[in-house]
């Protein structure tokens, strides 16, 4: 069996994705959930339609809560799963900013000793937003790698910049900053971890770079081109000259994807050998037609002098 040993309770409840079946929930506060490696199950624990305060108890310390029932997406439920040699922390959709502080409310946690957030593989909150997955958090997880759950063509970008859509660029940079292994859904595929005393990951598609800098630059030359996943999983290059100007510097400077040139190295060479060529000729033209100037001044005496014979 493994277990999941705590469910991190946020102020509103909305739902939980459990990636296995067969789960077992005591009719009290759910502090422990158990499942078998087999089927995947969606479960909803979602707040009740009324205007009443939601109550609930805090596994840890069996205190008793009540949180109004709005903003239920953002202050979701986060679940830690516990493997064999493998952790993994699922944050749904939670962010952490003025009106949603899901995230800080588990920081505090954490600190306070009720919690571990500390997982090997982290799945960002809300698909990769720059409202989640904060500094703060990436301290206190420490993972080694980030899966990221969404779709080029998504609508989650700011007014001044059409690119930068989930994943945000500003946490892709939070990532590359820490060197951390970021799979993206709609470059990876379907991504599969598996726990066989050490962790496992497999993806569906071609693309190999985990490299945050790449996912970056593949976003941003995706949505510029209106590439689909499967034309986005044949890049294997791109020119700096290809990319949107609206491309962050950091990206520019560090992703290994737009330092690969677009050009097979022997047609570089080629290349290299016509602009020489192409330079001599150049020389030899400027030569001739100096020639034709020095002949064609020459006449021009002769003629003035013949002129001056016949006078």
């Amino acid at each position: 069996m493994v277990e999941c040993e705590k469910l991190f309770w946020v102020p509103i409840l909305k739902h939980c994705l459990i990636t296995k079946s067969n789960h077992r929930r005591s009719n009290s506060s759910p502090k422990v959930i158990q499942f078998s490696k087999r089927t995947a199950l969606r479960y909803k624990l979602s707040p009740p339609a009324t205007d009443e305060d939601l109550s609930f108890t805090r596994p840890s310390t069996g205190y008793e809560c009540g949180y109004h029932t709005t903003k239920a997406n953002p202050n979701g439920v986060a679940c830690r799963l516990e493997g064999s040699s493998t952790s993994c922390l699922f944050m749904g959709d939670l962010e952490n900013d003025d009106a949603h502080n899901a995230e800080s409310w588990l920081c505090k946690q954490h600190d306070a000793g009720e919690l571990n957030l500390n997982a090997d593989v982290l799945f960002c909150g809300h698909h990769g937003s720059h409202n989640a997955t904060s500094e703060a958090l990436l301290d206190r997880v420490d993972p080694e790698t980030v899966v990221i759950s969404s779709g080029l063509d998504n609508k989650h970008n700011p007014p001044d910049n059409q690119y930068n859509a989930h994943p945000r660029d500003e946490t892709l940079e939070r990532l590359h900053e820490r060197d951390i292994d970021v799979y993206w859904t709609a470059g990876h595929g379907t991504v599969s971890l598996t726990d066989d005393g050490e962790l496992g990951i497999i993806h569906d598609n071609a693309v190999e770079t985990t490299n945050a800098g790449d996912i970056a630059a593949l976003k941003y030359y995706g949505r510029e081109n209106d590439l689909d996943q499967e034309a986005l999983v044949e890049i294997e290059a791109i020119e700096f000259s290809d990319l949107p100007e609206e491309m962050p510097d950091w990206v520019r400077e560090t992703s290994l994807v737009t330092k690969q040139s677009a050009i097979d190295p022997e047609k570089i060479d080629e290349l290299h050998v016509l602009e020489v060529e192409h330079g001599s000729l150049k020389q030899k033209k400027h030569r001739l037609e100096r020639t034709r100037e020095q002949r064609l001044e020459q006449k021009a005496a002769l003629e003035q002098e013949s002129e001056n014979k016949k006078k």
